[in-house]
């Protein structure tokens, strides 16, 4: 199993984060133009990059709260982008767990996203959400320090 690992120190509270990470405005904040959120487990976790599409098409539809913790720790299930409809066609899951920990004033965020299968389109997988994940807490970086995503700019 190959383990995607990513991690970013944040000025805010774990419970800032927390919500950034589990409400459709905090979603709306960093991540993505929208998303629906059902915070139980089982619940949906479907993060919608371009809501011009259709379901299916948006983001990552059939995703879905695996675990959680509040302020600590959220697990959820991870689909694939369009660029790779092999496994997106035949609805491929993986796992991402964040991890949220406190630092004085701040919150470390740790990303681990587990890719347990292989082949010519899980590398690609891997390879596009190690450059991806990285774009994405960037962003979650800069909502802390100048404020949120302008999606319609």
């Amino acid at each position: 199993m190959r383990v995607i690992e990513k991690s970013i120190t944040v000025r805010a509270t774990p419970a800032e984060v927390w919500d950034a990470w589990t409400k459709k405005e905090g979603i709306r904040s960093f991540f993505a133009p929208d998303a629906d959120i059902a915070l139980v487990v089982g619940g949906k976790y479907e993060i919608f990059f371009n809501h011009m599409m259709p379901y299916g098409d948006k983001g990552s539809e059939g995703c879905t709260v695996l675990d959680f913790t509040p302020n600590t720790m959220l697990s959820f299930t991870w689909n694939a982008p369009p660029s790779i409809p092999v496994l997106r066609t035949n609805r491929e899951f993986t796992k991402v767990v964040i991890n949220l920990v406190p630092d004085n004033d701040k919150t470390k965020v740790m990303l681990s996203h587990f890719v347990e299968k292989t082949g010519d389109d899980w590398d690609r997988y891997y390879n596009y959400f190690s450059q991806a994940w990285d774009v994405v807490l960037g962003r979650l970086y800069t909502l802390f320090m100048t404020g949120p995503v302008d999606w319609d700019a």
